[in-house]
């Protein structure tokens, strides 16, 4: 058996729509997050049958690791989104409708972001403490070098941005 090969999404869209994909690589991957729930944790749980194949290509998409769902709820609350827009463009619904979601959509996500940066940045300073009391400044050197890798495998975007930093402010830039 020959090698798997993994291919990127942009270079995927690509190879399907070709100069469409120079929008698509202008995508941001927070695009593809929609919050499970608005500013006050309000949600409604949806469940549906479908076929098998579905759910099947659903979980392939989800274990390729090409595109930025990490569970297959995250790929349908984001398909659902998408089909909301073709039919507000087709006219059956308000387009308000739909801007007032992606409001509420652009708050929750960047909140959500934002406490996993804080809660990251933290997680990682209570470590670099722990090992700094310890006179252990091999494991401090071993963890932030670690973490930099881990940011460096981020997508490019706003938050990849706010961790190198972050990281450049309290532990320099680590060249």
């Amino acid at each position: 058996m020959g090698k798997a090969m993994v291919i990127n999404f942009f270079d995927l869209v690509e190879s399907k729509t070709g100069e469409s994909a120079n929008a698509i690589r202008n995508l941001d991957p927070e695009d593809f997050h929609v919050p499970v729930s608005d500013s006050q944790g309000h949600s409604d749980r949806v469940q549906f049958r479908c076929m098998k194949q579905i759910k099947a290509m659903v979980n392939e998409v989800i274990q390729s690791k090409q595109f930025p769902y990490r569970t297959d709820s995250d790929l349908y609350r984001h398909a659902i989104v998408r089909h909301l827009h073709f039919l507000t463009d087709l006219g059956y619904l308000g387009s308000n409708t739909i801007f007032e979601i992606e409001a509420i959509m652009d708050v929750e996500r960047d909140d959500e972001l934002k406490q996993g940066f804080i809660a990251s940045i933290e997680k990682l300073q209570d470590i670099i403490n722990y090992h700094t009391r310890k006179g252990d400044k091999d494991s401090v050197a071993d963890m932030v070098e670690s973490v930099r890798k881990r940011i460096d495998q981020m997508p490019d975007g706003r938050w990849k941005r706010r961790y190198q930093e972050e990281m450049e402010k309290r532990y320099g830039d680590g060249k």
